[in-house]
């Protein structure tokens, strides 16, 4: 890939259709089981709430796909990276100070793995409730000792501003006590790999970002 043209990445999304689907057949499973006759009210309560969290999953994954579906997530070109889950704004490659070259650590025990589902689900329903828009929600300290491998860590430069108007970009930028903001590129879903995208990002970043008043690019 040259750092010269402009390329465009999308979802592509096998997994998420995956669970979706899984999440659609054990919803009317569940329906279907709590609409027995037989059992204890203790019995049909608890299946409601399973259908209940398995219909809320399931609609969740269904508005990603018909939202994203064949749509453009990002856009790299010689004037910046735009992320169009963090809504029109490009970020010039001037304004990134440094890029994480870090190899990811990742922790894969069965611990890790409930924190991380517990986590997540716990900030979707924070989203979909829209009271993340009006409370700061803290990182979870299990989960700060892991780097995610899904994702690419920018530090901007001080002056540099991204407005955190959409719920993805709440989640993925941070603002730091000195002002300045780590944004955090994900990866997962998209039709590109970790490896290639940081690749192309660095190289456009070393063409076009000597602007920055000679600062090292990466770090």
């Amino acid at each position: 890939m040259a750092a010269t043209e402009t390329y465009t990445f999308e979802y592509f999304m096998p997994e998420v259709h995956l669970k979706t689907a899984l999440l659609t057949f054990l919803t009317a499973l569940v329906g279907f089981m709590s609409l027995l006759p037989r059992g204890s009210a203790g019995i049909h309560l608890v299946l409601f709430l399973a259908f209940a969290a398995s219909a809320f999953f399931a609609f969740l994954g269904f508005s990603k796909i018909m939202q994203w579906t064949r749509k453009t997530v990002l856009i790299i070109s010689p004037e910046g990276l735009t992320d169009n889950r963090f809504g029109q704004a490009t970020i010039p490659w001037a304004a990134i100070e440094r890029i994480d070259l870090a190899p990811p650590i990742e922790n894969n025990g069965w611990q890790a793995e409930q924190s991380r589902f517990l986590f997540r689900g716990m900030l979707r329903l924070f989203i979909a409730s829209r009271i993340y828009g009006t409370v700061t929600i803290p990182g979870s300290p299990t989960l700060t000792e892991h780097r995610d491998k899904r994702r690419i860590k920018l530090w901007l430069r001080s002056g540099t501003h991204i407005e955190q108007t959409t719920p993805a970009a709440r989640l993925r930028i941070r603002d730091k006590a000195d002002g300045t903001q780590h944004v955090y590129i994900a990866t997962a879903d998209l039709n590109v790999t970790r490896e290639e995208l940081l690749a192309l990002i660095v190289d456009f970043h070393a063409q076009y970002g000597s602007m920055a008043q000679g600062q090292p690019a990466t770090a």
